[in-house]
């Protein structure tokens, strides 16, 4: 089904869409930023011929809170700002007071608690 991009709402929204995709045997994240879903299908269209788009993994959706606080996408747990050695990061407790075991919203062993 062909989609009009002029029947598309243009409401003042920001649409981020990511997946890890291998374009060309070439792997990595594609991103499509877009300020309405008009865009997003102005940006699609614009990339042309692409032979083949393999979407291999969705990459997770942040949200924020009002005040800008990223939620974890998997947990739905607003995340804390943490900073050491001139690294700043956000991650929030999946462990207890006693025993933490931090998540960062994301897969990997920097990020524990995200399978919990």
């Amino acid at each position: 089904m062909a989609i009009d991009p002029k029947q598309l709402p243009e409401q003042p929204v920001t649409i981020t869409f990511t997946v890890q995709a291998r374009i060309w045997g070439v792997e990595g994240p594609l991103t499509i930023n877009g300020a309405s879903m008009r865009d997003v299908v102005r940006v699609v269209r614009g990339l042309g011929e692409v032979p083949q788009i393999e979407l291999i993994a969705p990459t997770p959706v942040w949200q924020t809170l009002p005040d800008g606080t990223p939620i974890c996408p998997k947990h739905g747990t607003p995340m804390r700002k943490r900073e050491k050695q001139g690294d700043v990061w956000h991650s929030h407790n999946m462990g207890t007071e006693d025993s933490p075991c931090y998540c960062k919203g994301y897969r990997g062993a920097d990020s524990p608690g995200y399978d919990r």
